[in-house]
């Protein structure tokens, strides 16, 4: 079975289930990624973005929220 065949029959899926694989496949992604940054080049856009918000949090490390604080917002907002 080929990449677009595999493709296919995933679009066939419900929205609930593809977001599953979705998942899924980045989970196993991600470790390689981790491992191999060059799998997931960024853009120099990205770098630049990355490169502000870190200066920014230096300057004013205090203005950081904890992950809690903002996974509980994100979840107020979009359930």
């Amino acid at each position: 079975m080929s990449v677009q065949d595999i493709e296919a029959e995933a679009l066939k899926l419900p929205a609930g289930e593809r977001i599953r694989l979705a998942q899924e496949l980045w989970d196993s992604i991600a470790p390689e990624a981790e491992a191999n940054p060059d799998l997931l080049p960024l853009s120099e856009e990205q770098i630049q973005e990355l490169e502000r918000r870190l200066a920014e949090h230096e300057r004013d490390p205090s203005s950081a929220l904890p992950w809690e604080e903002v996974r509980a917002r994100l979840r107020a907002r979009f359930g």
